[in-house]
């Protein structure tokens, strides 16, 4: 990904943007002001955090506009960021780092959420009680309808296999957020999923195709990639089992949890 740096247009509009914030709070009703008072407490604390430095997805700029759309979900929010909301502030971070982010045509491109600077970027989220530091877990790679109808190793075989080079030639990038457990604090991780961990897919012996709801041992020269399920009951493709020691871990952070917050341990 490329990238262009906006602090400098930043910096320019900084006395601006607080006097417009002391102007906007004149105009403001009592409950409005709580709300602002909450969120900028939030913005003003300090978060635990540890970032690939080296990687050019957590600039500065991606960086700063992430952490703070995460320091205002938990101001007010008792839940963990979900979906939406991370494709949110992924689209908004990468904007703020100067990068160009087109939603993705969802009918001509089903397996990506975002395309940043020309790369099918898909984005993932998992808070389950069960995630587990170790591994990771797609639950939904993709829908895959077919699944419930096909019959026979060889059809089964096809149609994965088909769908797995449809979804390769659209995403360059998966990344997944994470919420790993714990009772006190809400702790993130932001990983990155090598698509070419998904590659030895392709060279399955179709043997391993002959269960209806087959559950795969995926493998390389490295050693394990992943299990490949295709889930009948839900019609869908789920990756599971994945080591985040063969992925990119670009980002982890960690916010103390206040009275009320619900989820993830």
């Amino acid at each position: 990904m490329t990238r262009t740096s906006t602090d400098d247009a930043a910096q320019g509009g900084q006395i601006t943007d607080r006097s417009r914030i002391l102007q906007l709070v004149d105009t403001l009703d009592a409950p409005s002001v709580s709300q602002l008072l909450q969120i900028a407490g939030a913005l003003g604390a300090t978060i635990e955090g540890q970032v690939k430095e080296d990687a050019v997805l957590m600039e500065p700029a991606f960086r700063g506009e992430f952490e703070a759309r995460l320091k205002v979900h938990h101001a007010t929010h008792s839940k963990q960021l979900d979906r939406i909301s991370f494709e949110d502030a992924f689209r908004a971070a990468s904007r703020r780092a100067g990068r160009t982010v087109v939603g993705s045509a969802h009918a001509t491109a089903p397996f990506i959420d975002e395309v940043v600077d020309g790369e099918g970027v898909a984005l993932k989220t998992t808070a389950a009680r069960d995630v587990r530091a170790g591994t990771a877990h797609i639950s939904k790679l993709c829908e895959a309808s077919w699944i419930q109808d096909v019959r026979g190793a060889q059809a089964r075989e096809g149609k994965a296999k088909e769908q797995i080079r449809r979804f390769l030639a659209q995403a360059d990038r998966i990344y997944q957020l994470r919420v790993l457990p714990d009772r006190v604090n809400w702790k993130y991780q932001l990983i990155e999923i090598p698509v070419e961990l998904f590659h030895p897919i392709l060279d399955l012996d179709r043997n391993f195709f002959a269960p209806d709801g087959p559950r795969i041992p995926i493998s390389d020269a490295v050693g394990p990639c992943m299990t490949f399920v295709l889930d009948r009951s839900d019609a869908k493709i789920t990756i599971a089992k994945i080591p985040v020691s063969r992925c990119i871990v670009h980002a982890e952070w960690t916010l103390p949890k206040k009275d009320g917050d619900l989820g993830s341990g």
